[in-house]
């Protein structure tokens, strides 16, 4: 409303008149009319956003953004924790002030466009569209996983202790092999990756509303040395691989990424004005790549060991990918432990989990991403989030 409050108000009119010694008018000299403020209509759907919020109340931070994929309408933006303003404003009610600026979980801040996070393996898709885009690797192309690899003096993990043995790109997506994007990325390097996140959305500005919005951080070798005044080192390019280290992005942001990705390469906007529908552009010689992507973001859902089988539907068909953000450094000594994953975490330690998704996956018409701070798993607290979320929209037809 802040950021609109111009169109809203409309402009003052004014005249200029003649008077007399005693105040009378003599005659009107000059008139400029006043201006209506405009009305405005937003694209948020109420019916979804209470929805929204309801699947994040499960929870104790998250958010759920879903937007329209042909118009770039966000049809829902749900943060939590949140808070009444009218509860601020009535009295004003300093004791309620005093409760929501005093809570760790932050319920001023609204999560969806000023909530930061490592995107884990929902940026998979981009180290990927980089390595397909520059003929690294194609669909024939294959690389072992055996649980880790050696780079430098470090070792680089994969999610699966053991391993996922031989790995192409679909199935690598699929299963959410992190040794195979460490791969790639070697071979890649930072700078391409970067820009092709940039290419669908990634670490800028919208500018559509919100006076808060933050950009993330999608890191280069020459954002490090202007920003830390440091050289850029081979093992940070594999972190980034699996969207940890330095990459940061809004929940907006991954949604829409997800819908750039399910329009083919469209380099849609978001918008919630519901007058503000557009035509995009597409992003140059993308699109032979998205296929493959497209195949590998179905299978995550609808075969088995897809990271998000268990959150496949029977009505219709989505995609999409499960990522897991870590939080706390894992020890070699607790990570070489048979039953490290089983062990009760604390929850500010519990990794965040994330889904990005598109339904129909033959016409995709939303593209959503679902972040859960400190959820764990991915694939088992956020994916099934989305579907919920999918089956209201299958149901509701917005």
């Amino acid at each position: 409303e802040k950021f609109f409050n111009q169109d809203l108000v409309g402009a003052h009119g004014s005249k200029e008149i003649e008077v007399n010694s005693s105040g009378k008018t003599i005659r009107e000299i000059s008139r400029k009319p006043s201006k209506k403020g405009k009305k405005i209509k937003i694209t948020i759907d109420e019916r979804l956003q209470r929805f929204t919020v309801n699947e994040l109340d499960n929870h104790k931070a998250g958010s759920i953004v879903v937007i329209k994929i042909n118009t770039g309408e966000i049809l829902s933006m749900a943060s939590t924790p949140s808070f009444d303003p009218n509860s601020i404003i009535k009295k004003p009610n300093t004791e309620y002030w005093n409760s929501l600026i005093n809570n760790n979980l932050s319920p001023l801040t609204n999560r969806s466009i000023q909530g930061l996070y490592s995107p884990g393996s929902t940026f998979k898709m981009i180290v990927a569209l980089a390595a397909l885009s520059e003929n690294i690797i194609n669909t024939e192309s294959n690389n072992f996983c055996e649980g880790k690899i050696d780079f430098g003096d470090s070792v680089y993990h994969c999610w699966k202790t053991k391993g996922h043995g031989l790995m192409n790109i679909e199935s690598a997506l699929k299963e959410s092999c992190d040794v195979f994007f460490y791969e790639l990325a070697k071979k890649v390097g930072i700078n391409k990756i970067a820009a092709m996140a940039h290419k669908f959305g990634l670490g800028q500005l919208y500018n559509i509303g919100f006076d808060t919005e933050k950009k993330g951080i999608i890191p280069s070798k020459k954002w490090k040395k202007e920003t830390l005044k440091k050289k850029w080192y081979g093992g940070e390019t594999l972190n980034a691989a699996i969207g940890q280290g330095y990459v940061l992005t809004n929940p907006m942001q991954l949604a829409i990424m997800t819908a750039r990705i399910a329009s083919k390469g469209k380099k849609i906007e978001p918008t919630i004005l519901s007058n503000k529908v557009k035509e995009f552009k597409k992003i140059k010689d993308i699109s032979k790549y998205l296929k493959i992507i497209d195949k590998a973001l179905f299978k995550v859902v609808n075969e088995y060991k897809g990271t998000a089988f268990r959150s496949k539907s029977d009505e219709y068909l989505f995609s999409g990918k499960t990522g897991t953000s870590q939080v706390k450094r894992i020890s070699l000594l607790e990570r070489e432990s048979d039953d490290f994953r089983k062990k009760e975490i604390e929850w500010k330690n519990k990794d965040h989990a994330l889904f990005v998704g598109y339904m129909p996956s033959d016409k995709p018409k939303y593209a959503i991403s679902v972040v859960i701070e400190h959820g764990g798993s991915g694939a088992a607290t956020a994916a099934p989030i989305a579907k919920r979320t999918f089956d209201y929209l299958h149901k509701i037809k917005i």
